[in-house]
């Protein structure tokens, strides 16, 4: 999207023959741009910025849906004044459009969650009344127990910041839940 001249193949091509820099330093082919970044192509400085808030976003009657990888060391909160929320990482793309992440994931963890617009997709996933199954696959280091699995399985007590009303801690223990080992000794391994 930063060179609307090219394909992205071609644009994927610069990158990889490190012909493209962000803030001084040579672009990886995974790198999200954040408002402010410099960008440069040999050199020479991109204004990217007006280029990304002119792309048109993809709809589906009329909402927009995202499958985002969330990486390590950020938070599912879309707070414009938290630096380490989705929401900041995807400043340039969202324009002015208030997304509601499907789900939640720890800081310290990674993996897919989606992003939409749509808030009543948003309910009608996460809504308690409404049962809907959820899975997670995860991997845990140190290797727990089988009563570390038992202990999960009968729920945990977390704290979380309430999304809706008055921003506000509540604590609260988990419902119970199936939880089985899949593997041992990391992925891969059975």
């Amino acid at each position: 999207r930063c060179f609307p001249h090219m394909s992205r193949r071609e644009a994927d091509a610069l990158v990889q023959g490190g012909r493209v820099a962000v803030n001084g330093k040579v672009a990886a082919p995974s790198l999200r741009l954040r408002g402010g970044d410099i960008l440069t192509l040999d050199g020479r400085n991109v204004a990217w910025e007006g280029i990304a808030q002119k792309a048109e976003l993809p709809t589906h009657n009329g909402y927009v849906y995202f499958k985002y990888h969330k990486p390590v060391g950020y938070t599912c909160s879309m707070d414009s004044n938290d630096r380490s929320s989705m929401r900041s990482q995807l400043q340039p793309l969202l324009k002015d459009r208030r997304l509601f992440a499907a789900g939640r994931l720890d800081k310290d963890s990674s993996g897919l969650v989606l992003l939409t617009d749509d808030g009543r997709a948003v309910d009608a996933l996460l809504q308690p009344r409404n049962e809907k199954e959820k899975e997670y696959i995860v991997t845990v280091t140190p290797e727990i127990t089988d009563g570390h699995v038992a202990e999960l399985g009968a729920g945990v007590v977390i704290s979380t910041v309430q999304q809706r009303g008055p921003a506000k801690e509540v604590t609260a223990r988990t419902l119970p839940c199936t939880v089985e080992r899949i593997s041992r000794g990391g992925l891969g391994s059975h």
